[in-house]
């Protein structure tokens, strides 16, 4: 399953009457305020809540946020998401990863980081359009 979250919610905000950019444009800070708020609103409520549904309700919750924050500016966050899953599933050598003491999962020799091509995607967007 090809999962397109951010263009999901970008038929919803567009059904709303809402205008979208079609490029990436900078959030100022009352967006980042506003959207840290709601999803922390979110996280509080999965702290608080007391069976799987709810918990299941808070994620999607912010996941939704999340993708209408990012449409509302311009962003396609589905294909950023593709760049950093293909880094993390390059973390997995031989079907296993290596941990820390802790938990997390350490980066194998030659790894590379997503951030060039997360640039490299950003800039498309800018030039072409989020959505084409």
């Amino acid at each position: 399953m090809i999962m397109n979250y951010t263009r999901t919610v970008r038929e919803f905000t567009m059904a709303c009457n809402d205008e979208l950019p079609e490029h990436p444009i900078l959030m100022n800070k009352d967006r980042v305020d506003f959207i840290r708020q709601m999803v922390s609103d979110e996280m509080d409520e999965l702290d608080e809540a007391q069976t799987v549904f709810d918990q299941a309700d808070a994620l999607v919750d912010a996941i939704y946020y999340i993708c209408d924050t990012a449409v509302r500016h311009g962003m396609n966050l589905d294909n950023l998401f593709d760049i950093v899953h293909g880094a993390n599933m390059a973390k997995v050598i031989n079907g296993k990863v290596l941990r820390r003491d802790d938990g997390k999962i350490m980066k194998p020799e030659n790894w590379e980081p997503p951030e060039p091509k997360l640039a490299a995607e950003i800039r498309r967007q800018c030039d072409e359009g989020s959505f084409s």
